[in-house]
């Protein structure tokens, strides 16, 4: 069973050279000339500005809400749909986010941070605190199953109220005596998914979904780092759990009403493979290298 997609694939992350070109473009767009002695001032974007630092440099994040065009206007080229005159027409998702699916994986406080999974891309994980609320962001989460079949089924393909992991968890589960004693305690089969998420639901509570019902659970929720193992030891970095609530809501509808929505399933693969691969590698728990061991696992699997 090799990588099988389920539903849209999600298109692939933007060319790295144009993120930084636009990021440059934003860091700099408080610098535009004041404009020629007698003339009459044009109509300016009304714009939020919030400061942050995006993967490590500091931008003035831009949100467009509105846009008086004109041909006296800013020609600054903020996305990809600017209208002629260099000002956007819609409002711009946070760049070095568009595009791009990122593991989830925690800081030193346990807060989640994004890690973004293509290797061509800055790895310096992205605070999710550091986001505004509404930003909608892609992260690759990992579904255990008890059975190959199980993943089959509809609930299984589009994680239709149930409960998935961070890309720790995946080690976590399945070595004995980290999760549980004797490990693979819910499964020794796991899938892959990207769903897309509002950043203010990380804070949301999380809830365990049994036998696909979790009425406590009104949109996509999380923990914080979970670092405590089965032995009583910690664990350097934490991992996180997630619940993904299903409603009967159309896909446009799914990220304003429940949170979330799901855009690609793989798998699904066979966890004990996983785990021998894994203490090949030195057992690595750190992110960059966990990271590293994870897609090179998912790359051989999927062509077998």
């Amino acid at each position: 069973f090799g990588r099988t997609f389920f539903g849209g694939e999600f298109a692939a992350p933007g060319r790295a050279h144009i993120r930084e070109k636009k990021a440059s473009q934003l860091a700099m767009a408080s610098f535009a000339p004041p404009p020629r002695e007698g003339a009459v001032a044009e109509a300016q974007p009304a714009m939020e500005k919030k400061d942050t630092v995006v993967r490590g440099v500091d931008v003035q994040l831009m949100l467009m809400r509105s846009v008086t065009c004109s041909t006296e206007a800013s020609e600054l080229d903020l996305t990809d749909d600017a209208s002629p005159c260099g000002c956007s027409t819609q409002p711009a998702t946070p760049l070095p986010l568009a595009g791009v699916v990122h593991d989830v994986v925690a800081s030193p406080t346990g807060e989640p941070m994004l890690q973004p999974i293509t290797a061509e891309l800055d790895d310096t994980p992205l605070r999710v605190a550091d986001l505004p609320e509404d930003t909608p962001v892609m992260i690759r989460v990992f579904r255990f199953l008890e059975t190959f079949s199980d993943g089959k089924t509809v609930w299984e393909r589009e994680l239709r109220t149930v409960n998935s992991g961070s890309m720790l968890w995946v080690p976590v589960h399945m070595q004995p005596k980290m999760h549980s004693m004797s490990g693979a305690k819910y499964g020794k089969w796991f899938t892959v998914h990207h769903v897309e998420v509002l950043a203010k639901h990380f804070k949301t509570g999380y809830f365990m979904s049994e036998e696909g019902s979790c009425p406590l659970a009104k949109t996509f929720g999380s923990t914080r780092g979970v670092m405590k193992l089965v032995t009583g030891q910690n664990l350097a970095e934490g991992y996180f759990w997630f619940v993904t609530p299903h409603r009967d809501v159309g896909d446009e509808d799914a990220l304003t009403k429940v949170g979330w929505r799901h855009k690609h399933m793989e798998g699904p693969f066979d966890g004990e493979k996983f785990l021998k691969a894994w203490k090949a590698k030195g057992s690595p728990a750190d992110a960059s290298r966990l990271q590293e061991m994870m897609n090179d696992f998912l790359t051989i699997e999927g062509k077998r």
